[in-house]
């Protein structure tokens, strides 16, 4: 493809004007000097000339072919090019809207991501999304053609070329390998990095089986990302296994086997480097300290596959899980039993929020159509709002970091809704004396546990997970994915979208 700047485009012009004006007066002086060779009759040719004078006459064009337009830049095909820009053209009131589309580009300080796996029949997509509280405006900023079929999605804040601040997404499909995806690339169509990509010569290995498992054999159902070792993943997949990856060197460091069927939700405690929670298939909710996950673990039973466990971060020693039939558990995790069980849908309860900023504000979505908001406070579940959002099954939630009410669902239908639950006046009035508190789980430190040896002790995190070789570093992000929203400080890279992030 070749480009003219505006210079040589003009000279070009010129050129072709002259070039123009020349055959037009060759052909004037040929219509003058040479009559016609053809002979008619001459009552027949004085007819017909009679007839298209009359005609002429009729329309006023008696002195049409006298015109001079020789010295009118708009006249013959020269002014199709006359201007080489149409920023020139005195006609065209409508000027190029490439700015516009470049403002939409940028990132304001008070936007938000959303990052929401999309499939519709056999094309499978990662939309990222912008939210703006101020304005109410949701919109896909860019999206992200999968190779595979989504199953979930994570955000992380660490680019292991530098060990410097990142932009990225891993996601997990029905394949056994994790895609992580450079979100500051527009159009981008490989991920800049994969993880536990099946080669064949570690196909040769697995045979031999004398080497250590170093990738999965199924599905991967969930990912999180570890904030206060900011370079560790964890996955679950249905392979029945969870594993750590170091993101520095793109493999897998540790595999967990002690899960008896497909792990299907986990994630990391808000304060403790080395504390991994996790749901299964087989009932349970396992608590793992992954320094030695083999021997320092802790288990629960519940009625039912558990689809999602949260970590209360207002309450370090709690979580919350949730089964395919319907229940909520509540649980501490320095006991055997549960706080208390809430029968909170009929069906599944496929995504659990807890508020940033208000205590014991729960949000519950479930295959059953709808979404209740909760109120925890002493113990003591109560509903406080129910509806049915007319997105189908529900299928994931997840809290703003910003805004103490705001909430992004995703469904089985192809939109993705942010709800501003104070909007409805029974959540207003109900969490009205409620002090909105600034998000904790960023800033403090876990105390230490009364008793029990059976869970994971609470450490520095300094020497949190050894056995991995971590070096913990400061964070200055927060993530919103589920639809997960995201927002950080980054500087631009050369070819990447203008993205300005708060902090």
């Amino acid at each position: 493809m070749v480009a003219l700047s505006e210079e040589e485009l003009k000279k070009i012009i010129e050129e072709t004007k002259d070039d123009i004006r020349d055959i037009d007066e060759v052909v004037e002086d040929d219509a003058d000097g040479k009559p016609s060779t053809v002979e008619i009759g001459k009552d027949e040719a004085t007819d017909d000339m009679q007839a298209i004078e009359d005609e002429m006459a009729k329309y006023h064009l008696e002195t049409y072919d006298e015109e001079d337009f020789q010295d009118n830049p708009l006249s013959g095909i020269g002014s199709l090019t006359y201007y080489a820009s149409n920023n020139e053209d005195p006609y065209i009131t409508l000027r190029d809207d490439k700015d516009e589309d470049d403002e939409n580009l940028v990132i304001k300080p008070t936007d938000n991501l959303i990052l929401a796996g999309h499939v519709e029949r056999d094309c499978s997509n990662l939309d990222v999304y912008v939210y703006n509280e101020e304005e109410k405006q949701l919109f896909i900023h860019h999206d992200i053609l999968l190779p595979a079929f989504p199953l979930c999605v994570e955000w992380i804040d660490f680019d292991p070329s530098d060990n410097s601040s990142g932009n990225f997404a891993a996601v997990g499909s029905l394949s056994p390998h994790i895609d992580v995806w450079d979100l500051d690339v527009i159009d981008c169509i490989e991920p800049a990095y994969q993880l536990g990509k099946v080669t064949k010569k570690t196909k040769k290995a697995r045979k031999s089986k004398n080497t250590a498992l170093d990738a999965h054999e199924d599905a991967v159902l969930d990912l999180s990302w570890n904030k206060q070792a900011r370079h560790i993943l964890a996955s679950g997949s249905a392979d029945f296994t969870v594993g750590l990856w170091d993101l520095n060197s793109g493999k897998m460091a540790m595999h967990i086997t002690e899960p008896q069927e497909k792990v299907q939700s986990l994630v990391w405690h808000p304060f403790e480097s080395q504390s991994l929670l996790t749901g299964c298939c087989d009932h349970k909710a396992m608590l793992f300290d992954c320094r030695d996950p083999s021997n320092n673990h802790k288990a629960w039973q519940f009625d039912g596959e558990v689809e999602r466990v949260i970590w209360n971060h207002f309450e370090p020693f709690y979580f919350l899980a949730s089964t395919e039939t319907g229940f909520v558990y509540y649980v501490d995790v320095r006991q055997t039993g549960t706080v208390f069980t809430l029968r909170a849908h009929t069906k599944a309860v496929t995504g659990l929020s807890l508020s940033n900023h208000i205590a014991g504000c729960l949000t519950t979505v479930s295959a059953d159509r709808t979404c209740k908001i909760w109120d925890l406070k002493d113990n003591k579940p109560e509903c406080v709002l129910e509806r049915d959002l007319h997105l189908g099954h529900l299928q994931c939630c997840t809290p703003c970091p910003d805004a103490p009410y705001i909430v992004a669902i995703g469904g089985e239908q192809s939109s993705v809704k942010v709800w501003d639950i104070k909007d409805n006046a029974t959540v207003r009035n109900h969490f009205s004396d409620r002090q909105i508190q600034i998000p904790k789980h960023l800033e403090i430190e876990c105390p230490q546990p009364e008793t029990s040896s059976d869970v994971a002790e609470t450490t520095n995190t300094t020497d949190a997970m050894e056995t991995l070789s971590i070096e913990p570093t400061t964070s200055s992000s927060t993530s919103y994915v589920g639809s997960k929203m995201e927002k950080k400080k980054k500087k631009n890279k050369s070819k990447k979208s203008p993205l300005v992030k708060k902090h």
